[in-house]
């Protein structure tokens, strides 16, 4: 009897998937940035906040890796502020 040698699943060795970048709707883009409408329209037009692109006649969103980079500013903002504040007060 000969030997049987495991074979990879095919599944299982098929390359990832490549990472797509989501449009996120108003609703989704409010919800992670906690900004109100308004507020985030503002910002959008002074350039503190990225631009939505449009999607269609009445359609727009924002690019996930935009909107995720404006959180990771904003938290790299906030600790460096909290890190000077600490280091005025020693």
């Amino acid at each position: 009897m000969t030997p049987v040698t495991p074979t990879a699943h095919p599944l299982r060795t098929l390359p990832a998937p490549p990472q797509h970048d989501r449009i996120l709707r108003l609703p989704e883009v409010l919800y992670r940035v906690g900004l109100s409408r308004t507020g985030l329209y503002l910002r959008a037009q002074c350039g503190e906040f990225p631009r939505p692109i449009k999607l269609g006649g009445r359609a727009s969103g924002w690019p996930e890796s935009e909107v995720n980079a404006w959180i990771e500013e904003r938290k790299a903002s906030a600790r460096a502020g909290a890190q000077g504040q600490e280091a005025a007060r020693a």
